[in-house]
């Protein structure tokens, strides 16, 4: 990006959040020469303070594409720090045509789900188990749906797999043919029985709703104890139930096939539990922590977040922020390597009601199609033969707003972008810490 395309954008900043209008703004003065501003002033000696907050219920589906969910998590977590963390699927599934069947007779009913290609967590090498049980309750596609919902399921699993560990870049052979790395579940035969039944009745026209009316989905759920998060791509081919059969002529007929795919029309949506007293991050949430803002945690699913107050600058008056960097490092962690760290951290303010909205600059970046605007990814550097990772964010539209008391909640609010499809989480410094510390470079210009 040009110099000058980066000054106009970030002196577009100011004029989108008001300030261009009754003060002569400086935003974009770090890219300008020396001398060009008069009474430009820099500080790094703001001191944040910092907790660590429970986070809410995710947002995991709604009627338009852009509302539902990419990838689904479901397992469950051990984590020392963290705790126990626990997701479950529901899954509804579609007919793509009305198959010709005549007195069909079940021989096997088969749901497969591809595993994505990375964001999977936790002991990966272990056996996990896993249920598979009936929805009971219809799930609608004009629904809007979050993490703490929950439907209605059959009292007896209609599936089960058992002590398997999960291979997630391995292909699967199924019947000589190779397919893309998944998890298959053998369902009752019952099931697939009633399934075919009603797809061969003279009165079933092979509409979706039709379908969906008389088989609302599957729920997939770990069995307590397992050690993994696996993370699954709905919307891939080999996500889908299939059925096979022959007809009652007997055995020596051929052998057919009937798939019931998970469409993009279909509803998706993933329930999450947590468990923090089972870690540490219990001491550092009700405060009885030796010294609870040494560290600061975040946590995706319905996980855990940062809080960051700014109080010095409460008092501050007749100041534009020219530029405000916040950088907070991530603390060493031996389990690293099994709970990966967010890729990028989203930071918001709440409203009047409570609910946590994107700050303005993460805003404008988003509208600008330049998240780097914002920051919030993960960065690393070496010092003295150590990695060393931080996130850095860029948060000048937002301080200049705690100074001119536009929020009645001044904090800021940090959480994993994505959050609802992914299973990372990080330790922080805080804003106690004298090894990670917490620190804001600011450059402003006093009128």
């Amino acid at each position: 990006m040009s110099r000058f395309f980066e000054a106009f954008t970030l002196i577009a900043v100011s004029i989108l959040i008001g300030y261009a209008c009754n003060k002569p703004s400086t935003i974009g003065a770090d890219i300008l020469p020396d001398g060009d501003i008069i009474g430009l002033s820099f500080t790094d000696s703001i001191a944040p303070l910092s907790s660590t907050f429970r986070g809410d219920s995710v947002k995991v589906y709604g009627p338009s594409a852009s509302e539902q969910l990419s990838f689904f998590l479901c397992g469950e977590l051990q984590d020392p720090v963290f705790g126990t963390s626990s997701s479950e699927m529901y899954v509804q599934f579609g007919l793509t045509a009305k198959p010709i069947l005549e007195d069909p007779v079940i021989e096997e009913i088969v749901l497969s789900l591809a595993f994505a290609n990375s964001g999977h967590s936790g002991q990966m090498n272990l056996p996990q188990s896993y249920e598979v049980y009936r929805i009971l309750d219809t799930l609608s596609v004009i629904d809007t749906l979050y993490s703490n919902n929950v439907f209605p399921t059959s009292i007896n699993p209609v599936g089960q797999l058992t002590g398997f560990v999960p291979n997630v870049t391995d292909s699967v052979l199924v019947d000589s043919s190779l397919l893309s790395p998944q998890i298959r579940i053998p369902l009752d035969t019952d099931l697939g029985q009633e399934l075919l039944d009603s797809l061969a009745s003279p009165y079933f026209l092979g509409l979706t709703d039709e379908f969906t009316a008389f088989f609302n989905g599957l729920n997939l759920r770990p069995v307590a104890g397992n050690t993994a998060m696996l993370r699954f791509s709905l919307s891939s081919i080999y996500s889908e139930i299939t059925m096979f059969y022959r007809d009652s002529s007997g055995m020596a007929a051929e052998r057919e096939s009937v798939a019931f795919a998970v469409k993009s029309t279909s509803v998706k949506s993933v329930h999450f539990e947590h468990d923090h007293n089972a870690g540490t991050i219990a001491n550092y949430l009700d405060e009885t922590a030796p010294n609870p803002q040494d560290f600061t945690f975040i946590q995706s699913m319905e996980g855990v977040g940062a809080k960051i107050e700014f109080p010095e600058l409460e008092d501050w008056e007749d100041v534009i922020i020219n530029r405000a960097e916040l950088i907070i490092t991530a603390a060493e962690d031996e389990d690293i390597e099994l709970y990966p760290l967010p890729g990028r951290l989203g930071a918001f303010r709440k409203d009047d009601d409570g609910n946590l909205l994107s700050i303005t600059d993460v805003g404008i970046a988003i509208s600008n199609s330049n998240l780097s605007l914002f920051g919030g990814d993960q960065s690393f550097d070496f010092v003295d033969g150590r990695k060393v990772v931080y996130y850095k964010m860029f948060i000048s539209a937002y301080l200049q707003n705690v100074i001119d008391d536009r929020f009645t909640d001044k904090a800021l609010y940090l959480i994993p972008f994505d959050r609802g499809e992914n299973a990372n989480r990080v330790v922080l410094g805080g804003s106690g810490s004298d090894r990670y510390p917490m620190k804001l470079n600011l450059t402003y210009t006093k009128l």
